[in-house]
């Protein structure tokens, strides 16, 4: 049974030396997950995240910029700065 109260930034010595933990890329699955399982700890499951959010406020802000004749291009731009700058003034 794991211990709750153990911070997951202390380091786990196993038999072998090794002293890092393993996170895996990929999870099972949404539906085939365990009950204490947090799928938003998977490095794959963020990024296809950020970029499905990326997208999506480039379409809208196209949307709104189509009528004054910019391309796409510029809508992606935009949003690529607004994501840069807001993710600098969370962790920053």
């Amino acid at each position: 049974m794991v211990d709750p109260f153990i911070n997951e930034l202390d380091p786990q010595y196993r038999v072998d030396g090794s002293c890092w933990k393993f996170i895996p890329v990929t999870s099972d699955g949404l539906f085939s997950q365990k009950n204490d399982e947090n799928i938003f700890k998977h490095h794959l499951i963020i990024l296809q995240l950020q970029l499905a959010v990326i997208f999506t406020l480039a379409t809208l802000l196209h949307l709104f910029l189509r009528r004054f004749y910019l391309p796409r291009l510029i809508s992606e731009v935009l949003v690529t700065l607004m994501v840069l700058c807001s993710s600098f003034l969370l962790f920053f």
